[in-house]
């Protein structure tokens, strides 16, 4: 896990993508390594607070902007929860 994401003087980044199934929410097991990695951070430096953005899918011709908004706010939401799980 080391590694897979780095603490800098502004950022917690982590070095991949947060991966989805397109249109959902749940945490993907792919991205449980990347995930631990900063759940180590916070627990190393307890005094940080971290922001976490969502981001929809590719948005289709039919251009529904509404489930896209509300499907990055869920994702941005399950990493949250996933994360004070841990």
């Amino acid at each position: 896990m080391k590694g897979m994401a780095k603490l800098t003087k502004v950022d917690v980044v982590i070095k991949q993508k947060v991966v989805f199934a397109k249109g959902k929410k749940v945490v993907h097991d792919l991205n449980i390594p990347a995930l631990l990695a900063v759940v180590e951070i916070m627990r190393d430096h307890p005094q940080i607070k971290l922001g976490i953005q969502g981001r929809g899918d590719v948005v289709d011709p039919s251009g529904n902007m509404d489930f896209q908004v509300r499907l990055a706010h869920d994702r941005a939401e399950s990493v949250c929860n996933w994360l004070v799980s841990q």
